[in-house]
């Protein structure tokens, strides 16, 4: 859920958020800090494990994956990504483990149209 529209909303957002999982039955789903945003996940689950799924099965089996992400909760997705041999890119700040950094949102949307012509 991301509050970078509104950032004073903080606050109430992660109540709004907080109140919402106690009602849910199924229970192991955690709350995470993201740049302006909170991540909701179940347990056990995180980006890594779902770019390791994508890359088991076609069009994307074998081929060499690329992962741009912003904060922490794409850490995990960066360590997958580039152990196989893909490159991982960190926006804002470097972030552990990737192979480069663009400066902010403006340069990754330059590099993705560059790119693709």
């Amino acid at each position: 859920m991301h509050y970078r529209g509104a950032p004073d909303a903080e606050r109430e957002v992660l109540t709004i958020l907080h109140r919402l999982l106690a009602s849910e039955t199924r229970g192991g789903i955690e709350i995470f800090r993201a740049n302006f945003a909170f991540e909701l996940k179940f347990s056990g689950f995180d980006k890594g494990g779902a770019i390791s799924e994508f890359m088991a099965r076609e069009p994307f089996a074998g081929r060499v994956p690329i992962f741009v992400g912003d904060d922490t909760t794409d850490e995990a997705g960066f360590a997958v990504v580039v152990a196989r041999g893909g490159h991982a890119y960190s926006v804002g700040d470097r972030r552990a483990g990737v192979s480069g950094v663009f400066d902010n949102p403006t340069a990754v949307r330059a590099w993705l149209a560059a790119f693709a012509t």
